[in-house]
């Protein structure tokens, strides 16, 4: 089992059965919180920790759980690799897992983005920017609020998914934590479905989450007015409030769908 930092490193976590992949991920995750201090705590029946503790010392340099918490912190403090972000998410989502996640998501990111529909400030019938669009999914959903829709996202794999759909008017690779390629007011509103989480953590060129979201807010006020809907998924209610605040900040008259 490999586990991808946020500096854009892979440590090896082990060799455990397959069952336990996802326990296992559970509790670095809950480690992860418990270092830095905010977070909701993650828990798992005393059955399946003992089981996990066991499999981390019999199947890993770490001596269980305690010792995997020692070197969750020293994870923490590791240098970011340089690279780049837009490479990084190139590296991660290729053709197979573009099509894996459209084919696994459509449902649920339909019925995401019909509540962000839903919510969403803007006008009706205007252009539209969606957010880290993906494959197009959520696109495809604020079409009938929109004149049209720009969709932008880091994954040239997604964004050739999302043209092959037809999910949009027009699509463009960029890094949405990074002054975006469009003029000031450019759109009527902004939206964005399961994205916004991403900027609440460090990315592999080191910028931290704080300056990361704050130019997100930042551009969606310059581009849209700071109209739109923003579904995401916080780690926490701490992470909740951080981005409330970095909107609120900005000017953002927006609403944030968890």
């Amino acid at each position: 089992l490999h586990y991808k930092l946020s500096t854009g490193a892979t440590v090896e976590v082990g060799t455990f059965p397959a069952a336990l992949h996802t326990d296992v991920r559970t509790v670095i995750l809950g480690l992860k919180r418990e270092a830095r201090g905010r977070g909701r705590p993650v828990s798992l029946s005393a059955e399946r920790v003992a089981a996990v503790d066991a499999a981390l010392r019999g199947g890993s340099p770490f001596s269980g759980i305690e010792g995997l918490r020692a070197a969750v912190r020293g994870w923490r403090s590791m240098p970011s690799n340089g690279a780049d972000t837009a490479e990084a998410v190139g590296a991660y989502y290729n053709e197979a897992r573009a099509a894996a996640y459209t084919e696994r998501t459509a449902g649920p990111q339909a019925a995401l983005s019909r509540t962000a529909r839903a919510l969403a400030q803007g006008p009706p019938g205007g252009l539209v920017l969606d957010l880290g669009c993906g494959s197009g999914l959520s696109s495809e959903t604020f079409g009938p609020i929109a004149g049209a829709v720009v969709g932008c996202d880091l994954s040239e794999a997604m964004l050739r998914a999302a043209r092959a759909r037809g999910a949009a008017l027009d699509l463009v690779r960029c890094d949405a934590s990074r002054p975006l390629p469009f003029r000031a007011g450019a759109f009527a509103q902004a939206v964005s479905v399961s994205t916004l989480q991403h900027l609440l953590e460090p990315c592999p060129d080191g910028r931290p989450a704080e300056e990361r979201l704050g130019v997100w807010c930042a551009e969606v006020a310059r581009v849209a007015g700071g109209l739109g809907s923003f579904q995401f998924h916080p780690p926490g209610p701490e992470e909740a409030r951080e981005a409330a605040a970095a909107a609120e900040r900005a000017g953002l008259h927006a609403a944030l769908v968890v």
